[in-house]
C-alpha cells in the first residue's frame, strides 16, 4: 500500500486498488510498483494486489479476491465513499465485474484494455479459466444491475487481443459507461507513445 503521508483525512483516504492483467493465469502486483507511487502522490491511498490464478485456481476465484481485497481497503484508513477500482486486461475485466457485483463498494472503474463480453476474445484466451462457467455470466457487457458506478473504458482502435467493438458496444448497452479510445492503440496502451500517454493521463484525472 502507497500513502501521501501520514495526514489522514477526517473521513479517510481515497482510496484506489489496482488488479494486474495476464489472462487470470498470471501477472503480479509488482506490474504497478512504479505507477501506484504516481497515484499516491496525487493523494490517494493505493494498494495492488496479487489474486490466485487459474488453471489452478478456476472462475470465480479471481473476482471472490478481489472483493476479499476491497473489503480489506474499506477497514483501512479509508473513506468507503471514495474506492476506486484500476486495471488492465483481465485486471480490468476483474475491476469491472467487483464494480458491478458490489456498486455499493466502488466508487467508479477504470479498465484498459479488458474485454468486456469474453465471447469476443479468441477461445486460448479463455480456455482453462472459467471451466463450466457460461462466458456471458462473467461478462461485464451482459451483468444485469439496477445500479452500477461510473466505468471508464480505455481501449487502442489496434488491439489484438480484446477487439475494440465490444468495448464500443458496452459504452452503448450501459448507462455510466465512456469509453476513451486510442486511435492505432495496442492491447497495452502502450503504442502509439504520446497516444498512449495522452490516454493514461485521462484516466487518471477522470
Amino acid at each position: 500500500i502507497w500513502e501521501m503521508n501520514d495526514l489522514c483525512p477526517r473521513d479517510g483516504w481515497p482510496a484506489v486498488l489496482l488488479i494486474h492483467g495476464g489472462g487470470w493465469r498470471e501477472g503480479s502486483w509488482r506490474d504497478f510498483e512504479s505507477f501506484g507511487p504516481q497515484l499516491s502522490r496525487k493523494g490517494f491511498m493505493v494498494a495492488a494486489m496479487d489474486y490466485r490464478l487459474a488453471p489452478e485456481h478456476p472462475w470465480p476465484a479471481q473476482l471472490e479476491d478481489v472483493l476479499e481485497a476491497i473489503a480489506f481497503l474499506r477497514s483501512q484508513l479509508t473513506d468507503p465513499d471514495r474506492l476506486a477500482v484500476w486495471g488492465h486486461s483481465a485486471g480490468g475485466h476483474l475491476a469491472m465485474m467487483a464494480a458491478l457485483s458490489k456498486p455499493e463498494w466502488v466508487r467508479c472503474a477504470v479498465a484498459l484494455g479488458a474485454p468486456s463480453s469474453l465471447e469476443s476474445l479468441d477461445a486460448s484466451e479463455v480456455e482453462g479459466v472459467f471451466g463450466t462457467v457460461p462466458l456471458d455470466e462473467a461478462s461485464p457487457v451482459t451483468m444485469s444491475t439496477e445500479e452500477s458506478p461510473p466505468i471508464l473504458l480505455v481501449h487502442g482502435t489496434a488491439d489484438r487481443i480484446c477487439p475494440i467493438d465490444q468495448a464500443r458496444e458496452h459504452a452503448r448497452q450501459r448507462a455510466g459507461v465512456t469509453l476513451f479510445e486510442v486511435p492505432d492503440g495496442d492491447h497495452g496502451i502502450r503504442w502509439p507513445p504520446l497516444g498512449a500517454l495522452r490516454a493514461r493521463r485521462h484516466a487518471v484525472n477522470w
